[in-house]
Formats: C-alpha cells, structure tokens, sequence
C-alpha cells in the first residue's frame, strides 16, 4: 500500500471509531465527549506497530481490506475505551496530575 493510501486509511478508521463511539449505546452512554487528540494519537500508535504494516501490505483483496479495517476499529475503540475508563483510577490521576 503506498504512504498516501495508508495516511488515508488511518484517517478513516479514526473517524468510523469515532462514529462508533458516539452512535453504539454501548459506549455512548458512557461517555460524555471524545478526546479527539487522544484518539488521533491511538491510531498513529496502532499504524506505526510493526504488526499492521504488512497486514495492511498482504491485502490481496478488497473483502480482506473490509475486514482488516473492522479488526483495526475495534481494536483503536477498545483501547480508547480502556483508557477511559481508567481515567478515574487514583494512580492514574496523579500521574496526570504530575503531566
């Protein structure tokens, strides 16, 4: 995959994890508002790894991309979500505090 079709990617699967953050009422009603820098930094995170990169590459068809990018959106929503929820955690706090 070239780089413009791979910055293209990343910026889709942000916005539909977004978009399933804010509609599923799963995570909706648990959730007051979207860190949107945060998200943004999870999936630059999740593109960099060394374990998507030639996941994305080995896409041979267009079915195998469709469920790339759901395997990649559940897992960027996932990791927001964890984070998240440990945003009250004490330890987590002062950590923060000392940010």
């Amino acid at each position: 995959m070239e780089l413009a079709s791979f910055y293209s990617m990343r910026s889709v699967i942000r916005c539909r994890a977004k978009q399933r953050l804010l509609i599923d009422p799963d995570y909706s009603e648990s959730i007051e508002s979207i860190d949107d820098s945060l998200l943004k930094e999870l999936a630059a995170t999740l593109f960099q790894t060394q374990r998507y990169q030639p996941l994305i590459a080995g896409c041979d068809s267009e079915q195998e991309l469709v469920n790339l990018e759901n395997a990649l959106i559940a897992e960027l929503v996932a990791t927001y979500l964890t984070l998240w929820q440990q945003r009250s955690q004490p330890m987590i706090q002062h950590l923060n505090s000392l940010l």
